[in-house]
């Protein structure tokens, strides 16, 4: 029987000054489409492309798409968490307040939700229903996520039952710009969610590639 793959595609480096990137809609940068470009060089041919509303995955996978012939699809599910106050806001402007509370976060983000953010717990319940969703449809073939770092983490958690309040999940494990992660499906009933590898990183990036 053949297996279903999903190939979870983080997005590349942004443009802009250094800064905690959740809803803030930052765009790629020349070095960051490159990445992905050369990812997706890497990969089989998707037959379906799926992306957070965020331009720095929708933009991206809509082109990826055309070049396919596909329309990708849009989810607002697979977005990254809303940071608040503090999305999008260049660490350099940050006082030493601003940085105890995000130490505060990044150690336990689900007890220390940041000022107007999206609690933590809601953003698990819409990746998860997302991933639900994604699964009820029976597509054979390549689908191909386009996401963000976040979502990727709460996506292993959910797939292997793992707690995802665990706070090493987001200060602990790296989930890499441009990087792949691999899910399979095989094609029988009741059949669970592989996760194959996590977090493949760019290897190299082809000369004069660009935006």
């Amino acid at each position: 029987m053949g297996a279903r793959q999903i190939f979870l595609l983080r997005h590349g480096e942004v443009a802009g000054a250094p800064a905690l990137y959740g809803r803030t809609d930052v765009q790629l940068s020349d070095k960051g489409f490159a990445q992905l470009k050369q990812q997706c060089s890497t990969l089989p041919t998707a037959t379906k492309i799926v992306c957070s509303p965020l331009r720095r995955c929708s933009v991206f996978a809509q082109q990826l798409a055309a070049e396919y012939g596909l329309k990708a699809q849009v989810n607002a599910g697979f977005q990254e968490i809303d940071f608040g106050l503090y999305d999008g806001k260049p660490y350099d402007s940050l006082s030493a307040e601003d940085w105890q509370k995000l130490e505060l976060f990044w150690h336990d983000p689900l007890a220390n939700t940041l000022p107007q953010a999206e609690p933590l717990h809601d953003m698990y319940q819409r990746v998860s229903n997302a991933w639900r969703t994604l699964l009820t449809n029976q597509d054979s073939g390549v689908t191909l996520v386009v996401t963000h770092g976040g979502v990727i983490r709460l996506l292993i958690a959910h797939i292997l039952n793992f707690d995802w309040r665990n706070p090493a999940l987001y200060s602990q494990f790296r989930i890499g710009y441009g990087s792949q992660t691999l899910v399979t499906l095989a094609d029988y009933k009741d059949a669970q969610p592989m996760i194959e590898y996590v977090g493949k990183p760019v290897e190299h990036l082809t000369e004069g590639m660009s935006k």
